[in-house]
């Protein structure tokens, strides 16, 4: 009987060590698991440091799309800290140089007053300019502020947006 005991308390003994291996095992793999997403974080974080700071440079070699790309890091807050007057200034800098989609984006900021105060007729001008090269969303987007203005204030934003293409083209 004694043999018998000792035979189920060893029994017992050995399942009580092999559970406490497998969950050791379980606690390591996920912990491994936690330091591999941390590690892959961090190079995305790398990765997305970089591209901003080669960005960054072209945008201030006066690189037209990296302008606009800066433009949209800077709404985003992505690669830097969210800053909507400097994608304003990074936005119109490329614009000046006919970039078609920070045309149109510096068009939506003008409307929803992004750290501009909201103009219809500047929002207007912008869109007509890109809808000119054939933007679509510029196209629809100045149909919807059309809506929203004035005659005159079209009228305006048409002599408005007729002078920056004579002045840029």
């Amino acid at each position: 009987m004694k043999r018998w005991i000792y035979g189920v308390l060893i029994l017992l003994f050995f399942s009580w060590v092999v559970s406490e291996i497998y969950e050791q095992i379980w606690i390591i793999e996920k912990d491994a698991e936690i330091k591999k997403k941390e590690l892959d974080q961090k190079i995305e974080r790398d990765k997305e440091k970089q591209l901003t700071e080669r960005i960054i440079k072209l945008a201030t070699q006066g690189d037209a799309k990296a302008q606009y790309l800066l433009g949209w890091f800077y709404i985003e807050g992505r690669g830097v800290l969210q800053d909507y007057k400097e994608s304003v200034k990074w936005y119109g800098l490329a614009a000046e140089q006919g970039e078609i989609d920070a045309l149109t984006s510096l068009g939506l900021m003008y409307y929803n007053g992004k750290s501009i105060i909201r103009d219809y007729v500047m929002a207007h001008m912008y869109w007509n300019i890109a809808a000119v090269s054939g933007d679509k969303d510029a196209i629809k987007y100045r149909g919807d502020v059309e809506e929203e203005m004035t005659t005159s204030q079209i009228l305006e934003a048409q002599d408005l947006a007729r002078e920056w293409m004579r002045k840029h083209q």
